[in-house]
């Protein structure tokens, strides 16, 4: 029994470890350092990935950490509120939400088919295909659409595909605050405790929502002012526990599973959108402003009479140009200078255009057949609009998406005009300076028939003109129309629109100014400024279910008073209080196992909630002595009676995984992994659960809790010689368990399956002393 669980591997770390986490579904471990990194290993400790700190990540803390349930994306929480979700393949970040304050713990539940039935299966019938085409594949051009975005995965960039049924990541705060978000991504439930509490909510230890989706059971540090001492009194923590109904989430989770996939696909499609804005500035060069600054030059310095645009128009209608604008054409401008300007230009808006054709039309046009079936949701108010779907909002959300689309048709239409003028410049002044440096021009070039000079013509009028606005802007010249589109902030020249047949038809039409047939325009607004625009609008829209379902919780029975501290939550694992939350499937009962002390604890309390609505929670309170069962044949040199609890985990729905260590004044007292049943945890005619309710003031003082040892039924365990561990991790499915040294550099991985030959601890006691020497250092 104390040779159980053989040891695999024992490996340094190149720096602390603060908290790591088991796949459930894959041989791989996620470990979180003191540098704000998150890093994946194998069970042969191979590394796969590292993920760095966030760019503008201030607190460079990873708070808390939880897998998917299907194994495939891990949440990583930071202490600015950043929360990522992670593609366990290659660390690509899927979806990055922001809460408002520090998040403190998060677990990742999905609802049980045991516990609801068939329903939970979803139902998802999407016709997109049918109707869409496929994403464009973003060219390798732009490395913004062609990192993020690859051909493969860009209509799954959230890894939504094949989810059957509905998942729940909880994430607790170090505010008043509880956030629940479908698979990760969809805000579906935003609890504000401060609402329901009379006193203030410092943060959120533990929080779980039940598999049947009826219950969520929360363990709260609260402030409160103990004016029992002398003096001004000292403020201290009330940790509590508290249980809220969730009864939208259970009667209507297939919708919302339905609307948080649809959430999903929307936000992929804002996240492409976005990224095709940033590639178009990527294509985009500004060489038009040397040119700009050129004439700048030569207006200040010439002599004649007249403006620059009087000078090139002279010289269009005549022929004939003065001394100063030849040498301006020859030596400023020349004939290598304006042909590069001019490839660049052609390139760069040739480039744009294509992405506004190829990418913003189709995915515009996708955003609004999505948001259209939202809206259809929506109307449907027995199933959608009770959790929070409103059709106003949505209208309100696809308004300005049509409004972005025609924006976006008023900047194709701004680089065809531009283009088709800027050829006709450029070939003209091209000729200009070849005969001027009397040289050869290719006749395929030499001509130029009427339509050139019309657009050369209004090349001058247009671009050429100074006046007082732009010469406070600038240079004085206007050539540059793209490239404003592409900035947020209002427009500086704004196209002529008046001479649009349809925009005249539109304003001589008065029933038609206010009709929702017709997306607005937006003249004076830049193509980003109307995006920042449908992000909002989409955000506000899509928000409301979190909200509605968030002021839909109930309260169930009272505050329970656990226990009071003096200290404030850990970022580390190590030095926080252990806390373990987990649903049986089997029975629908959700456990919350606790200890009142920080590190080393004589005792823990298990609360057991039953799901029946009108139960009230149980607490045990209980305490490990000698470990098994006492045997005449045991071989054992050295047997502990006492032992302090440093961590505890639910290995699996059947069993309880505990990390203990040896309290006595014989020995050397090292830490011991131990497995024992959760059916000891059931209540028996020697282990009798009371009312929570009944233990007050609280747990540690109150005289109705006998502590059980539970000791005798630990069936598994081993003895950790030369370690003095902190923390441990387990993963029952796949029957492995990681334990952390005191120090935070040096871990253990244990086969919890095979039973140890006698080869595990080669460990000497000089490397025990090493380490508590490491340990002291670190402390320091």
């Amino acid at each position: 029994m104390q040779n159980s669980f053989r040891q695999l591997e024992e490996k340094h770390l190149s720096a602390e470890v603060v908290r790591m986490l088991w796949s459930p579904r894959m041989d791989l471990i996620a470990l979180a350092n003191v540098h704000g990194e998150v890093l994946l290993h194998r069970l042969s400790w191979q590394r796969v990935w590292v993920l760095p700190v966030p760019a503008n990540e201030p607190s460079k803390k990873v708070t808390a950490l939880a897998w998917r349930p299907d194994g495939k994306v891990l949440a990583v929480g930071y202490g600015s509120g950043k929360l990522l979700v992670v593609d366990v393949e290659n660390a690509e970040v899927l979806h990055t939400s922001t809460m408002n304050a520090s998040i403190s713990c998060m677990q990742w539940i999905d609802a049980s088919e045991k516990l609801i039935g068939d329903s939970v299966k979803l139902k998802v019938e999407d016709s997109a295909s049918i109707y869409l085409p496929k994403f464009p594949a973003p060219s390798k051009s732009y490395s913004t659409l062609s990192k993020i975005y690859k051909e493969e995965n860009a209509e799954d960039a959230k890894k939504l595909d094949g989810q059957e049924r509905l998942n729940i990541l909880v994430v607790g705060c170090m505010g008043s605050q509880v956030h629940l978000l479908a698979f990760g991504i969809c805000p579906v439930a935003v609890i504000d405790l401060s609402k329901t509490t009379t006193s203030k909510v410092c943060g959120v230890l533990a929080a779980s929502l039940s598999r049947d989706l009826k219950s969520l059971h929360m363990v709260l540090e609260e402030s409160c002012h103990d004016l029992s001492t002398s003096g001004e009194g000292e403020t201290k923590h009330d940790v509590n526990f508290v249980i809220y109904g969730t009864p939208l989430l259970a009667s209507r989770h297939q919708e919302i599973a339905l609307f948080a996939l649809k959430y999903g696909t929307i936000t992929t499609l804002i996240g492409y959108l976005n990224n095709t804005l940033k590639a178009m500035s990527e294509a985009y060069e500004d060489i038009l402003l040397e040119m700009e600054s050129k004439l700048a030059k030569y207006a200040e310095t010439k002599c004649t009479p007249g403006t620059v645009s009087d000078d090139f128009l002279q010289l269009l209608m005549w022929g004939k140009c003065s001394p100063e604008l030849q040498s301006f054409l020859v030596h400023e401008l020349s004939e290598k200078g304006l042909k590069k300007m001019g490839q660049s230009v052609e390139s760069s808006y040739t480039n744009i255009q294509k992405l506004v054709i190829k990418h913003i039309h189709s995915i515009g046009k996708a955003l609004l057949y999505h948001l259209s079936e939202v809206k259809g949701m929506s109307l449907w108010y027995d199933k959608y609009g009770v959790i929070g779907l409103s059709p106003s909002h949505i209208e309100g959300a696809m308004t300005t998406v049509g409004s972005f689309i025609l924006k976006a048709n008023e900047l194709l239409q701004v680089i065809e005009i531009t283009l088709q003028n800027f050829k006709a410049f450029f070939r003209w002044i091209y000729v200009v300076i070849l005969r001027l440096s009397e040289e050869t021009i290719p006749p395929d070039i030499s001509k130029m028939t009427q339509k050139d000079i019309t657009f050369v013509a209004d090349f001058l009028k247009e671009n050429l003109q100074s006046n007082k606005e732009s010469i406070d802007q600038g240079s004085g010249f206007n050539l540059e129309r793209v490239g404003q589109y592409l900035k947020k902030e209002d427009l500086s020249y704004l196209p002529g629109i008046l001479d649009n047949p349809w925009q005249q038809f539109v304003d001589s039409m008065p029933n038609l100014h206010d009709s929702k047939l017709l997306f607005p325009n937006h003249p004076n607004k830049s193509l980003y400024q109307l995006f920042d625009t449908v992000e909002k609008e989409i955000n506000t829209a899509l928000s409301k279910p979190a909200t509605v379902i968030g002021e839909g919780l109930v309260k169930q029975g009272i505050s329970h008073h656990l226990y009071q501290n003096t200290s404030h939550h850990d970022d580390k694992k190590s030095s926080a209080a252990p806390i373990t939350q987990q649903t049986l499937e089997d029975s629908g009962i959700l456990y919350t196992i606790l200890a009142t002390k920080k590190a080393a604890s004589e005792e823990m309390y298990i609360i057991k909630k039953s799901p029946e609505v009108n139960s009230t929670p149980d607490v045990l309170q209980v305490h490990f002595g000698s470990l098994g069962e006492e045997s005449v044949n045991d071989n054992t040199d050295y047997k502990c009676n006492q032992h302090k609890i440093l961590d505890v985990q639910f290995y699996d729905d059947t069993t309880l995984s505990v990390l203990l260590h040896e309290d006595s004044s014989d020995g050397d007292n090292f830490s011991v992994l131990a497995q024992l049943p959760l059916s000891t945890l059931t209540e028996s005619s020697d282990r009798s659960y009371i009312a929570l309710s009944s233990c007050q003031p609280q747990l540690n003082t109150a005289t109705l809790l006998k502590s059980i040892d539970l000791g005798p039924f630990v069936t598994q365990y081993r003895r950790l010689e030369n370690m003095k561990a902190s923390y441990f991790a387990v993963s029952g499915s796949r029957r492995v368990s990681c334990v952390m040294f005191s120090s935070g550099r040096r871990v253990r991985v244990f086969d919890m399956d095979a039973e140890d030959e006698g080869e595990g601890d080669v460990d000497s006691n000089d490397e025990m002393e090493e380490e508590e020497t490491e340990e002291g250092n670190m402390e320091s």
